[in-house]
C-alpha cells in the first residue's frame, strides 16, 4: 500500500499507506491547508524527499500569516446535499515578529447512488477541520513557522458494482502462463474469471447490489478518519547559505469497513 509518489506539507512527508486502495492522502486534507502554491517533481527524487519519492513528490506550500490583518469566507452549494463552508483570518500579533493564520472548513455531500439492500446513499461524507499556523521571525535571517491542524471525516461506502465474467473461466489446464505462475507459487491453484470487451456504463447497470454488513444487519458505515497533525519548519540564513530544520508530529487514526 506505499505510494510511489511522496506528499509533503512544507517540506515534511506525510505518505500514508493504503491496505484497500492506491494512494497516500489518508493523513492530509486539503480543504484546511491554505495553499500557497503546489509543487511538482517527477522521476525519483529519494535523495531530497524521501524513500516514498520512487515516482516523483507533490509539495503543498502553505501560506504564511500575512503583515496585516485580513479574512475570507467561503460557501459552495451544489446538489445532492453538497455544502463547503469556509472561514480563514489572519495577520500579526506582533508587527514583523510574530503573525497567525487561522482556519475553519465544515463539508457535507449525500452521495450519488443507493445501494439496493437497504436504500441508503453510497459515496456521501461529511467532516470538520481546524487549523492554526504561527510565524516568528526574531531577526531578518532566522523564522520559526509551526502549523498545526486537526479533522474529522467519515465517508459512506463507495458505489461499486461486481460485474460478472463475460469469456468463460480460465485456469492452468488451459492457460500456459497460468500454470507457469502456479507452479512457481506466485498465485494459488484455482480458477479465474476474466471480462472481455468494454466495461458497461454506470447509469446502465441500475443500484448497486451491496449487501448489509453481516454483523449488523444494517449497512456499512463505510470509513472515517481522525487526524492531528503539527510541525515546526526553522530556517536561518547565513553568508554560506540556509539551514533548514523540519520538524513534524501526525496522529492518525483510520477505519475502513465495506462492502
Amino acid at each position: 500500500g506505499r505510494a510511489n509518489a511522496a506528499v509533503l506539507v512544507d517540506g515534511i512527508d506525510v505518505t500514508s499507506e493504503a491496505l484497500g486502495s492506491s494512494g497516500g492522502g489518508m493523513l492530509i486534507s486539503t480543504r484546511l491547508l491554505d495553499v500557497e502554491r503546489i509543487e511538482v517533481v517527477r522521476g525519483p527524487q529519494s535523495v531530497q524527499y524521501g524513500r516514498s519519492a520512487f515516482a516523483g513528490a507533490i509539495q503543498y506550500v502553505t501560506k504564511d500569516p500575512s503583515a496585516e490583518p485580513e479574512g475570507s469566507a467561503g460557501l459552495e452549494i451544489g446538489s445532492h446535499g453538497r455544502s463547503d463552508v469556509r472561514f480563514a483570518i489572519s495577520g500579526p500579533v506582533v508587527k514583523d515578529v510574530l503573525g497567525f493564520r487561522a482556519t475553519v472548513n465544515r463539508w457535507h455531500e449525500d452521495g450519488y447512488y443507493r445501494e439496493q439492500a437497504k436504500g441508503t446513499l453510497l459515496g456521501g461524507g461529511e467532516g470538520v477541520g481546524i487549523s492554526g499556523t504561527l510565524l516568528f521571525t526574531p531577526t531578518q535571517n532566522l523564522s520559526f513557522k509551526a502549523r498545526t491542524e486537526y479533522f474529522d471525516d467519515s465517508y459512506a461506502p463507495e458505489a461499486q458494482y461486481l460485474i460478472r465474467t463475460n469469456s468463460g473461466l480460465i485456469n492452468e489446464t488451459n492457460n500456459a502462463a497460468l500454470a507457469a505462475a502456479v507452479a512457481a507459487g506466485v498465485i494459488g491453484k484455482g480458477g479465474y474469471a476474466i471480462y472481455s470487451g468494454e466495461i458497461p456504463d454506470a447509469g446502465s447497470l441500475g443500484q448497486p447490489r451491496h449487501s448489509p454488513d453481516p454483523i449488523t444487519g444494517r449497512p456499512f458505515r463505510g470509513g472515517d478518519r481522525q487526524v492531528f497533525r503539527a510541525s515546526l519548519v526553522s530556517a536561518y540564513e547565513t553568508n554560506f547559505g540556509q539551514f533548514t530544520s523540519w520538524t513534524g508530529y501526525t496522529q492518525g487514526d483510520n477505519h475502513n469497513r465495506q462492502d
